[in-house]
This record gives structure tokens, C-alpha cells and sequence, in this order.
């Protein structure tokens, strides 16, 4: 079969209910979360990161060792965007 035989899924909107009681059995939601991840070499460098983002912002975890990297942190700043900070692990294969 060549690629532009291949039929294409309905556009969402036919899948979405069109009158109230016309249910659907997995409701789709949205959020309007932010999530940044942001990986570095350097722990000094990204510890210096992390106090900068720290100031005036919800910590969720502690930057601090983890089983899969150096240094894991998150912390929520004041506008709400989630940042996901870590060292890379040196690969061992």
C-alpha cells in the first residue's frame, strides 16, 4: 500500500459529542500546564541554575542525587511553568 493510499483518521471534531447527551466513554481533557526539562553536564552549573530559579518559587523536589541521574530537581517558578533540572548520567554500556 503507498502512503497516499492510506486512509487518514476522522478530524477530531467528529469524534467529540455533538449534543449533551451523546457521551463519550473516555472524556478528553486540557491543561494548560508548562513543563520545561532542562539537562545539563556541569552540576555546578546547573546548581547555579537552580538557586536563580529557586528565589520566589515552590520547590517539588529537592535537587539533589537520584537513581537515574547525578543531580534531579523540580521546582515550580512564579508564573506557574513547571522546571524539570537534572545532570546527565555518563552512559555505561
Amino acid at each position: 500500500m503507498d502512503v497516499a493510499d492510506t486512509p487518514c483518521p476522522p478530524p477530531l471534531e467528529r469524534w467529540a459529542p455533538t449534543r449533551p447527551d451523546q457521551a463519550r466513554s473516555h472524556p478528553m481533557s486540557v491543561t494548560t500546564t508548562t513543563h520545561l526539562n532542562f539537562r545539563g553536564a556541569d552540576a555546578d552549573e546547573l546548581s547555579g541554575l537552580w538557586k536563580r530559579l529557586t528565589e520566589g518559587s515552590t520547590v517539588l523536589r529537592p535537587l539533589r542525587a537520584a537513581a537515574w541521574a547525578p543531580l534531579y530537581g523540580m521546582v515550580r517558578d512564579r508564573f506557574g511553568v513547571t522546571w524539570v533540572l537534572d545532570v546527565a548520567a555518563p552512559y555505561r554500556g
